[in-house]
């Protein structure tokens, strides 16, 4: 059951994401759904070898650091 519901997830947000259903404010619409996508994969990768997360968390930290390196803020006054 529990590939069937991460699948549903994976759908829903998928769903909503096509039909447009969500028109407001979307970083404070989508931060709710945003579990539904997270906690699958978070079961997904605590299946995997040590050495394969390791990489996996490197990788993504290196990736953070990229993007962070190049986000322009606004100074206002």
């Amino acid at each position: 059951p529990l590939p069937c519901i991460a699948l549903l997830a994976v759908v829903q947000i998928l769903a909503v994401a096509l039909l447009g259903t969500f028109r407001g404010e979307t970083a404070r619409t989508w931060i709710f759904l945003q579990p539904l996508l997270v906690i699958p994969a978070g079961l997904e990768i605590a299946r995997w070898p040590a050495g394969l997360r390791l990489l996996f968390y490197v990788t993504l930290f290196v990736l953070l650091a990229a993007v962070n390196q190049n986000l322009v803020f606004i100074r206002i006054g």
